[in-house]
């Protein structure tokens, strides 16, 4: 009798950790779904540092009466980009292969090839630290190929991507909310200039000087606007940093329980981050 109970006893235990382990799993998904969202919001941004040298490059050229310019000296804005580029894909490949991960998908993740000739690696413009990030991140990508236990599998990807992951997130997030939005404080203070010189010109009309001014605070207002999604942007990295730590931590201490606790206010805190840059795109 006492063996019977004994047997029924393991058999809850062991039913209740099955069911913690789906949960916790499940909680994973959603996270990785709910961060992979956010972090594409990248591509609904709509400016780039190209595209603002190359309207400063079209700006000059108005204001100099140049009908010969062909071409914009803007190599170093379009590997600026690149190298943007690149590191967002990275990141999009590693959180969609944790979400692969935590879904139980058999299905291959895709890995961005690592950049690492001299030729490809003059196209770009990074620091010797995100070189080794991204390919660490790739690396933790190509790994899940060859383990054979699922829950190790991703207890072992979350470890090894935990600090290229970071790494990378504060390079994209300097990036933008850094470099391109002083880009488009500068662009704004360009487009100030021509507006003033336009104005010095005694021989418009009031009718053209109200064009200029109104042509003026379009460009301002559109400026103003990519200011302020670059921003609400990178509200979203920093959260998913701040998320993807308590994540590793979580595995780290096998305490799958704390996922059931902590993933879920992650979650709807993004969330509302998300849903405040959707509402900027709509002002």
């Amino acid at each position: 009798m006492a063996q019977k109970y004994q047997a029924k006893f393991v058999l809850i235990i062991l039913i209740n950790f099955f069911l913690i382990g789906c949960v916790s799993f499940r909680n994973v998904n959603t996270y990785s779904q709910a961060s992979l969202k956010g972090l594409q919001k990248f591509e609904e941004l709509g400016t780039s540092f190209k595209q603002c040298c190359l309207e400063n490059c079209l700006s000059n050229a108005i204001q100099t009466y140049d009908l010969e310019n062909s071409s914009c000296p803007c190599s170093s804005s379009a590997k600026a980009d690149r190298s943007v580029t690149l590191t967002y894909h990275a990141l999009k490949n590693y959180l969609a292969g944790l979400a692969k991960l935590s879904a139980k998908s058999l299905k291959p993740i895709d890995v961005v090839p690592f950049v690492d000739s001299v030729n490809d690696s003059m196209l770009i413009s990074w620091p010797s630290d995100q070189f080794k990030a991204y390919g660490a991140i790739t690396q933790a990508l190509s790994n899940t190929i060859t383990q054979k236990y699922r829950k190790w599998k991703l207890r072992a990807y979350l470890q090894n991507g935990q600090e290229p992951f970071k790494q990378l997130v504060e390079f994209l997030d300097f990036s933008l909310s850094q470099n391109l939005r002083g880009t488009l404080g500068v662009e704004k203070l360009a487009r100030k200039v021509d507006a003033f010189n336009l104005l010095k010109d005694p021989t418009l009309s009031t009718w053209d000087r109200r064009e200029v001014v109104s042509d003026y605070y379009a460009k301002i207002r559109a400026i103003e606007s990519s200011e302020k999604l670059t921003l609400a942007y990178s509200k979203i990295l920093n959260h998913l940093v701040t998320g993807h730590q308590q994540l590793v931590e979580s595995f780290r201490s096998t305490d799958l329980n704390r996922l059931k606790e902590v993933l879920p206010d992650q979650i709807r805190t993004l969330e509302d981050i998300i849903a405040q840059f959707n509402k900027l795109q709509t002002l």
